[in-house]
């Protein structure tokens, strides 16, 4: 009886057989349709970056230049007038970047990049997005005493569109301005900024400032020409040795290998994805197929041979497929644009928001192939039924030659899943090393689950547990070591998942809890420049309401000339303890690398600290180094006849303070302060303010020494920072939400096709006594105790990768909150627990004379 080439029959056939399966249908889409989304979602986001990140790389660069990283006397640009009268350069704009101190609603001092411009040039490419007003631009909005802020430095300063605020720049005097626009944070505008037209900037300078310099410029050449462009930047090259010339080629060749890796980064976790899902198809199929054993027995007894029942399956898993594609291409462009919000807000980004149809397009090819890849075992497997070991309810057993030719069939899957995965990185070596990797890491997991299984399933029951409970327990434990090998496939999944999301929450909670740590409890720093100030200043702040704790240090720039004697160059900051009175560095504040701390008996001594974090590598500092140093001013460099002193290391250190005013990778006594610089040393007092009095109590002493006194509120610094981790965790965990809905599936069809495997052991418990109550309870027990060994399981390894990754990569120590372990782990439990009741609750209430009679 041929039959199998009736492509009519195989369609009608493979449409009632899913109608009629129903929700387990469904489920099955559903599987194809999460790993769908996941590629088709983030490869979108990828191709935006792409565009956003090289789409516009004159936008990004400022130019077809850009010279930074150096200070540009007012005389030098002569060099570019000249150039640009040749004919080399078709225009140029140059920017002065210098540090001031801003008051609005909140004062916020030590802004580090308020830029003068030339608003009728600048930005030569590039143009700010103005967020308010509606439209405008630099050259109509700087005008007069009116400056641009950046949306999140106004939120910070608590200011909008024609508010007053007070500037004081670091080499001027307090002056008010207006904010005559607020534009977004991106391109070259991504960090807080304010901008000023340069008239404005010489009319707030004081007239003691050093001469004018710039320390960005950016040019056009004659059509934008890159050979052009190349030649003139080997001209740079050597008029400014010591600055950073970038062309366009190079900032397109450097962002495309970041938009290379985040490109690959987004593709991998798209395809763990997607192999998730695959697991979950191929659990899916064996529910479907499972239930279906008659039916192909009497198939096989009418005449269908075994390629056609092949076939007819194949255009089962084929139109899953179709429909999980067009369904996860569907959610994969909402959920593009999702992770592109949080992807814009961690990294201050402008992403183009667009669909590229081939994306779409072989996103629901994506879902054809891999319905068919993955539903191939259980497909194979089904066919191999054999008639009379079904119509007599005989077990078929487990053959040899059924082991190799699952084994073999395992292989196949592996090789076309590879394939696949080629076919998608566009990378053979990637793909063999993920493929390799992923069937590595997943043949560990399921083996230490398989083992784990065992050992749970023979614990023993408490005998204080009630008799109804301890009947409940011994079976749900027996039931889940029974399928163990589909029992470990749906722990991976499940553990994958939550390692995933418990790796994000660990290491993003910790990374945010080193802001808030005993060490770093200041959250204020109030500069003073005169010492008379300093005197008046100081018992003010004692009995200052709100101010809790309070450290006086004095701060210095210095310029190492030489060291045991060699003739070096590198500067620093410098900060003065009091050691006579016992002023020590704190250990909470610093950490001790090699040598010693610093103790009273430095006193008086040129006995020196050194911050191994802000150390040249090239200089090699040694226990016992004698440096001599100079004293140098913030924008005068070193004075004429600065005396030189000679200190001697005596320890390194790392800074833990990470909001403290920190000034300087140097650590001594006042006196070298006082003999370095004078009455030029700074103070720097460190507080820890009530967050409630911290802006009142700040704004207090700003208008009392304009000009003279600096402040800087961190809590509003804080809460940026807690909003940009909070942000990264929002979009990785977006990204690893579709592994989780995929396991969520797995867990669902291992449920479905243990209650359906079970049904006539179920029946026998009903007709004995056994309540539906009781049946569902064990199924609950049991997915309770699944969620929580996975849940465990994947906590302890994300914890101890949260802990590597903070150490090598962030070079910080974090702590692992047992809240967040418990809150997952938890979590896990409840999402198994909840699934099956929703699968297992209408299973569990069958009438056993049903379910007899039909087994």
């Amino acid at each position: 009886m041929n039959v199998g080439t009736n492509l009519g029959f195989h369609g009608r056939y493979a449409t009632r057989s899913l109608a009629r399966e129903g929700s387990r249908s469904l489920l099955a889409i559903l599987c194809v349709a999460v790993g769908v989304m996941a590629v088709v979602a983030l490869q979108l986001v990828a191709n935006m970056v792409n565009v956003g990140l090289t789409g516009n790389i004159r936008g990004l660069n400022g130019g077809d230049i850009a010279v930074t990283g150096a200070r540009i006397p007012a005389g030098e640009l002569a060099y570019f007038d000249q150039l640009q009268q040749a004919g080399t350069l078709a225009t140029y704009t140059a920017v002065t970047t210098t540090s001031g101190a801003a008051q609005g609603r909140h004062p916020v001092a030590r802004i580090d990049r308020i830029f003068s411009v030339d608003p009728a040039t600048f930005p030569l490419a590039g143009a700010p997005a103005v967020e308010a007003p509606s439209s405008g631009s630099l050259a109509n909005l700087l005008t007069g005493a009116s400056v641009v802020l950046t949306a999140d430095l106004a939120q910070q300063l608590g200011v909008a569109t024609g508010d007053s605020m007070t500037l004081s720049l670091a080499e001027g005097r307090p002056a008010t301005v207006t904010v005559g626009g607020i534009i977004a944070n991106n391109g070259l505008f991504a960090e807080p900024q304010i901008l000023l037209a340069r008239a404005t900037y010489l009319a707030l300078r004081s007239a003691t400032a050093p001469p004018l310099s710039y320390d960005e410029v950016y040019v056009d050449v004659p059509g934008h020409s890159p050979a052009r462009a190349s030649a003139v930047q080997q001209q740079l090259h050597s008029r400014f040795p010591q600055a950073d010339v970038i062309t366009t080629t190079n900032l397109l060749r450097s962002n495309q290998e970041q938009v290379q890796g985040i490109r690959s980064f987004l593709q991998v976790v798209g395809l763990v994805a997607l192999l998730i899902g695959g697991m979950g198809i191929l659990n899916t199929m064996q529910v479907l197929l499972r239930r279906r054993r008659m039916e192909v027995a009497l198939l096989k007894t009418v005449g269908y041979r075994r390629g056609n029942l092949i076939a007819l399956f194949g255009s089962e898993a084929l139109l899953i497929g179709l429909a999980g594609g067009l369904a996860g291409a569907g959610l994969g462009i909402a959920g593009a644009f999702v992770v592109k919000r949080f992807v814009e807000q961690a990294f201050s980004l402008a992403l183009p928001s667009q669909i590229d149809p081939v994306t779409v397009g072989a996103g629901v090819a994506l879902g054809a192939v891999t319905a068919l890849i993955f539903g191939l075992l259980p497909i194979l497997q089904a066919s191999q039924v054999r008639p009379q070991a079904v119509l007599r309810d005989q077990p078929e057993g487990a053959r040899t030659a059924s082991r190799l030719s699952t084994l073999l069939l395992g292989l196949l899957l592996a090789a076309l899943f590879f394939g696949l995965t080629e076919s998608i990185l566009r990378n053979t070596l990637l793909a063999l090393e993920l493929v390799v990797g992923a069937g590595a890491v997943l043949g560990l997991l399921g083996g230490l689950f398989l083992l784990l299984i065992f050992l749970v399933s023979h614990l023993p029951v408490a005998a204080l547990l009630p008799r109804a409970w301890k009947t409940h327990l011994r079976l749900a434990l027996r039931n889940f070591g029974r399928s163990r090998a589909r029992t470990a496939t749906t722990e991976v999944a499940l553990f994958t998942s939550v390692f995933a999301v418990g790796l994000i929450l660990m290491l993003g909670q910790g990374l945010k809890d080193q802001y808030a740590k005993p060490g770093n409890a200041w959250n204020a720093t109030l500069g003073i420049v005169d010492s008379a100030d300093y005197v008046t200043v100081a018992p003010q702040l004692a009995h200052t309401a709100g101010v809790t704790r309070q450290e006086t240090f004095r701060i210095s720039g210095y310029q190492i000339v030489a060291i045991n004697g060699a003739t070096v160059q590198s500067g620093g900051g410098m900060e003065g303890y009091d050691l006579t009175h016992g002023q020590l560095p704190a250990p909470l504040d610093i950490t001790l690398d090699r040598g010693r701390l610093l103790g009273s008996s430095d006193a008086g001594t040129r006995n020196v600290m050194l911050a191994s974090g802000n150390l040249d590598p090239a200089l090699h500092f040694a226990l016992g180094d004698h440096i001599t140093v100079q004293f140098t001013g913030k924008f005068t460099g070193v004075p004429a006849n600065s005396p030189a002193l000679t200190l001697t290391v005596v320890g390194f250190y790392t800074d833990n303070r990470v909001f403290a005013e920190r000034e300087g990778n140097l650590l001594a006594d006042n006196a070298v302060l006082t003999q370095l610089a004078g009455d030029k040393a700074e103070y720097s007092i460190a507080l820890h303010l009530d967050p409630a009095r911290a802006d009142a109590v700040l704004t207090q002493f700003v208008a009392a020494y304009p000009g003279t006194v600096w402040v800087h509120n961190y809590a509003d610094l804080l809460s940026q920072v807690a909003a940009y981790f909070n942000n990264i965790m929002l979009a990785l965990e977006a990204v690893v939400v579709p592994a989780l809905l995929a396991a969520i599936i797995i867990i669902a069809d291992a449920v479905a096709l243990a209650m359906l495997e079970r049904r006539r052991e179920q029946g026998i418990l009903k007709a004995v006594g056994y309540t539906s109550r009781g049946i569902l309870a064990q199924t609950l027990i049991e997915q309770g105790i699944a969620g929580m060994l996975a849940g465990l399981l994947a906590m302890g390894c994300a914890a101890l990768a949260a802990l590597a990754l903070a150490r090598i990569s962030f070079q910080v120590e974090i702590g692992v909150s047992l809240l967040v372990v418990a809150a997952v782990v938890l979590g896990s439990a409840a999402l198994c627990v909840t699934i099956g009741a929703g699968v297992a609750w209408s299973a569990a209430r069958v009438r056993p004379l049903e379910v007899l009679r039909y087994e």
